[in-house]
């Protein structure tokens, strides 16, 4: 009886332990040949023409011959008949407003009063006439304006002076003769007016230097 018992439990021990060993095997043991089935990736290969300096010319920027070069050089002259070398306008004050002299011709001055006049913004064109070379413009004239003695009485001396624009309507004029022309701002009737006169033939003076 104790004989039975004994091969039965011998039987029993062998089935439990043969799955166990089969499943170590399968889980740790099929690690070191894995390596073997797996497929190797081919490395990158760089097409020969990345390799090589791009030799086909389009990238080439060509040089410019020294007679080409002259003859842009020759060509770079000043726009609207400025004559190199001249002398920057002198501005000096006239009764009835102010002008500038210019040295140039009466058309050449016309038109480059009227791109610097366009160009700065220091007034808008409101008409211009070519036969008489005059501009009507329109300006804001800046002033300071001071508080009254009752306004600083009211507010103990705490009024500050303002700055306040004033509209102006103004005339600009080309007269003289060619290589001595003279620009003048007309229609300055007050002291707003004598402001803006001076601040448009300022900034014409600067733009035409």
């Amino acid at each position: 009886m104790n004989r039975h018992l004994s091969m039965a439990f011998v039987l029993l021990a062998a089935m439990l332990v043969l799955p166990g060993c089969s499943y170590l095997r399968t889980k740790f043991g099929g690690k070191q040949d894995a390596y073997k089935a797996s497929a190797q990736t081919r490395p990158l290969e760089v097409p020969p023409d990345l390799e090589l300096p791009n030799r086909s010319g389009s990238l080439v920027i060509p040089e410019l011959a020294a007679g080409n070069s002259a003859a842009l050089a020759n060509d770079a002259v000043p726009a609207m008949g400025v004559t190199p070398g001249s002398a920057p306008p002198s501005v000096s004050a006239v009764t009835g407003g102010d002008t500038m002299q210019v040295a140039d011709s009466l058309q050449n001055t016309w038109r480059r009063v009227g791109l610097a006049l366009e160009r700065s913004g220091v007034a808008s064109i409101q008409s211009r006439d070519e036969a008489s070379r005059t501009y009507e413009i329109s300006t804001q004239a800046r002033q300071v304006r001071s508080p009254g003695w009752f306004k600083r009485v009211v507010t103990l001396g705490m009024a500050r002076d303002q700055k306040v624009s004033t509209p102006v309507l103004l005339r600009v004029r080309v007269s003289g003769e060619d290589g001595a022309s003279k620009v003048t701002v007309e229609g300055a009737n007050s002291s707003a007016g004598d402001t803006a006169a001076r601040d448009v033939l300022q900034t014409l003076r600067q733009r035409m230097s």
